[in-house]
């Protein structure tokens, strides 16, 4: 058992996996299911019905394509050659990559002053004649921060209406874009505007570009002035694209997310679509997040770094993500918000008001990085309105809180026995820290924590824990700085630091008996008796038991020691006795003993020695 004590000194992404991507379709097969488009001229055909020896399972008319599952090899090739076939293509599974939600929320939403929605809700805070629909995997409608603004949805997964959400991304997206503002619960969305939700991804995080297509369909149908899509691929599909082009000849705007890879030229599909406004993401200092895929069709960037929003566990649970899956649906809120101040406005209008009022960061003008600047609602609000742009706000000053260093005293450790683990926090940012916690970590399992009132910019702090490992071998300890309680940090990504400590075996204890007596003969009249005295060394290098037995020849002679063991320290030297007695009579004279005593450890009887004693009767 470990024993610690503590002393104290003064995606995290969640997008439709790209296509040959880490997170690619599960197996590289021969596809199966394929997404037929049909010219203009002919309509696709329905649903249950055969098509080119597939089986037609979906029959999308407005956007004039059809699903077919294949049944054996050589459907595309036939299905070409079919008469007013205008596409072919595969119809993979998409899949969402690995989230890691934070720990508790933030006291506040950093992202909302940045893009300037307070300032904005001068103006108005949005209207429920404003529909913003995403497609994502489903909503929490319930929830206490949406269920107030929610219009409805549709599973396209499942074939029925109701869009709930079994997966978590999409209810986090859902309240970023109009989670309800000023009902005194949870957070507050960009946008008072009516939710809708056209899910379109499993609870394992799987879709097809099919189902995007149909959502977004489904989405600009239902009159949405906002599609915010927090998914994407590396490569995209015709019926994908058209489902774009139609929502924007209906008047929506189309957001998508850039994708979290980090790649350069890396915007994803169908973020790279030019009718789509493509949003990257950015650190609450304005710096772009290194996650945020780059390319010349970016047009945007917003907050995206650990973004509290709600999540789909219960009615009022929240928790923080971080991705440019978040920094889209900012994007899509301030759509409705524009929406809701010029009502007459179309969606190329409300565009045009976004890009032309976003702030410009990194090189001038539009760039790969930053695309046309951060997003800033209040700007293109005063624009909306006939007035002119304000000026851009400062970055706030954020603390940074990492653990600058991590040591074990001494370097390798051994089992059973002391060592100190040391962690050096430092505040690297420009802003006070408030409250935070260090915890430790050690082979999986948490050590110790301790908390600290705040730390000032650029001071250090160094926590120690007092750690005994209870088994050799290598170990893995992580210092952890939560910063959970701040209102945000310039750089998440410094927080942790690990360290792999070799632990030394024991040594191994040597073991070893020495006897020794001041006298080891004497004479005794018959029937006498002779008391020797004995020391016993235990000669090794670790306590142990040390055991001793005398024995005798010759009739009528009692030896007896004193102790049959003794417990020794390492080096000790104890003191025993020998007791003979000799035979009675007179024709005992001149008999003689031969007594042996011998000792060993009994954690090693072979380590002994043996002392001989001779009496005689005379």
């Amino acid at each position: 058992m470990q024993r610690t004590t503590f002393v104290a000194a003064a995606f995290a992404l969640a997008l439709l996996a790209p296509l040959g991507a880490a997170d690619r379709p599960v197996a590289e097969e021969e596809p199966t299911q394929f997404v037929v488009g049909f010219d203009s001229g002919r309509a696709p055909p329905a649903a249950g019905e055969r098509f080119a020896g597939g089986h037609v399972v979906v029959s999308e008319r407005a956007l004039g394509f059809a699903v077919v599952r294949a049944e054996g090899r050589g459907f595309e090739a036939q299905a070409q050659r079919s008469a007013g076939v205008r596409y072919v293509e595969a119809d993979p599974a998409l899949a969402l990559e690995a989230y890691t939600p934070n720990d508790p929320r933030f006291a506040s939403q950093h992202a909302l002053p940045l893009i300037g929605a307070p300032a904005a809700w001068d103006t108005t805070r949005g209207a429920t004649s404003v529909k913003v629909c995403l497609a994502d995997s489903g909503a929490r409608y319930t929830h206490e921060d949406i269920a107030p603004r929610w219009g409805g949805g549709y599973d396209f997964v499942n074939g029925d209406a109701d869009a709930w959400d079994d997966r978590g991304h999409g209810t986090h997206v859902t309240g970023i874009a109009a989670a309800a503002i000023g009902n005194g619960k949870g957070i507050a969305g960009v946008a008072t505007a009516t939710i809708l939700h056209a899910k379109v991804l499993d609870a394992t995080g799987y879709g097809t570009w099919s189902n995007v297509a149909r959502g977004i369909r489904w989405c600009a149908d239902q009159g949405a002035s906002a599609i915010s899509l927090s998914l994407g691929g590396s490569t995209g599909s015709t019926a994908l694209h058209d489902a774009v082009r139609y929502a924007v000849a209906q008047g929506a705007v189309v957001v998508a997310a850039s994708g979290n890879s980090g790649a350069e030229n890396g915007v994803l599909y169908p973020a790279r679509y030019p009718e789509a406004i493509a949003v990257g993401c950015v650190l609450p200092t304005k710096e772009l997040c290194s996650f945020s895929n780059r390319g010349s069709e970016l047009d945007l960037v917003a907050p995206g770094s650990a973004i509290d929003s709600t999540y789909y566990r219960g009615d009022a649970d929240y928790v923080r993500m971080s991705g440019t899956s978040m920094s889209t649906p900012h994007v899509a809120g301030a759509v409705a918000l524009l929406k809701a101040a010029a009502p007459s406005m179309g969606g190329a209008g409300i565009r045009d008001l976004l890009e032309r009022s976003a702030e410009d960061l990194g090189a001038s003008g539009a760039d790969a990085s930053y695309g046309r600047g951060l997003l800033r609602v209040d700007r293109a609000m005063t624009l909306a309105v006939g007035g002119s742009a304000p000026a851009p706000e400062p970055a706030p000053a954020l603390p940074d809180l990492q653990v600058a260093s991590l040591s074990v005293s001494p370097a390798s450790p051994v089992a059973g026995e002391g060592a100190t683990v040391t962690a050096r926090v430092a505040n690297a940012g420009a802003g006070p820290a408030g409250g935070f916690s260090v915890r430790f970590v050690v082979d999986g399992s948490v050590a110790g924590t301790a908390t600290f009132q705040g730390l000032a910019a650029g001071a250090t702090v160094d926590v120690r824990l007092s750690w005994t490992p209870s088994a050799s071998g290598s170990s893995i300890v992580l210092a952890q700085a939560d910063a959970s309680q701040q209102v945000a940090e310039s750089d998440e990504s410094n927080n942790e630091r690990s360290l792999t400590v070799t632990v030394a075996s024991p040594p191994t204890a040597s073991r070893g008996v020495a006897l020794s007596a001041p006298t080891t003969s004497a004479t005794v009249p018959p029937g006498g008796s002779v008391r020797f005295a004995m020391a016993v060394q235990n000669t090794g290098s670790a306590p142990d038991t040390i055991a001793l037995a005398a024995s005798a020849g010759g009739r009528g002679w009692k030896v007896a020691l004193d102790a049959a063991s003794l417990e020794l320290a390492a080096g000790e030297t104890r003191t025993i006795h020998l007791q003979v007695t000799a035979p009675k009579g007179g024709a005992a004279r001149g008999a003689t003993l031969d007594a042996l005593v011998d000792a060993w450890s009994a954690s090693a009887p072979a380590a002994g020695d043996q002392l001989r004693f001779a009496v005689r009767v005379g």
